[in-house]
């Protein structure tokens, strides 16, 4: 499970430089074992911006997909809008 770990460690961290340092958004974040990763993207995006967070997030979601159908007991994903 060390590996699993590494490998949503290391698409999640990327995901977050990818929007903190590609596309400048500032951005909320926080990490909790029990509540998983927290990140908001602050007020005044553009929805130019929006449209490329969107994409580096969703290359994310496909990642973690993936790992989650490789091994179902190890991550669940949950999604919630706000």
């Amino acid at each position: 499970s060390d590996i699993v770990c590494s490998a949503i460690s290391a698409l999640t961290q990327t995901a977050v430089l990818g929007l903190q340092s590609i596309e400048h958004l500032p951005l909320g974040v926080s990490i909790d074992e029990e509540e998983g990763i927290h990140c908001v993207l602050g007020e005044g995006t553009t929805p130019t911006q929006l449209h490329d967070a969107q994409l580096i997030l969703r290359t994310m979601h496909l990642g973690l997909s993936s790992i989650q159908n490789a091994y179902e007991d190890t991550l669940n994903i949950t999604q919630r809008e706000v």
